[in-house]
């Protein structure tokens, strides 16, 4: 079921750094089974500090960190999803979601919501935060 909504390719950009991280080697694992699942889905890691710009591209301050973005021959779209940590439980399910609208490059959202988003004056910042229970 996962696999068909992957649409179009996309690419996980998995950002880590050396000084240690608790779930880094289980969330390496994880990314790299979603993306044995579909030759769409390719999976990237990166130290932050040997890749400080490709970071600072995606605006990465924070590890562990992955930046799910969509992949068009030689050009990538960044719609700005990033997940903190290692998305377990609950928090799976959304990363799937959000690998599949990353991949067909369609919100969801209705056209009089997407509107009233186009009205806006001054960039807009979503964060959601989780803890595992």
């Amino acid at each position: 079921m996962f696999t068909t909504q992957v649409i179009n390719p996309i690419e996980l950009n998995y950002f880590t750094n050396k000084d240690g991280c608790e779930t880094c080697e289980e969330a390496i694992q994880l990314f790299g089974e979603l993306a044995e699942l579909s030759d769409k889905i390719s999976l990237s890691t990166h130290d932050i500090a040997e890749y400080s710009q490709l970071a600072q591209q995606y605006n990465v301050q924070n590890t562990p960190a992955l930046v799910i973005c969509a992949r068009d021959q030689d050009k990538t779209s960044d719609y700005g999803i990033r997940f903190l940590g290692i998305p377990s439980g609950y928090e799976l399910s959304s990363l799937i979601q959000a690998i599949g609208l990353v991949s067909t490059g369609d919100s969801g959202l209705k056209p009089e919501t997407r509107k009233e988003l186009e009205a806006l004056q001054v960039p807009l910042q979503v964060k959601v935060f989780v803890t595992p229970t």
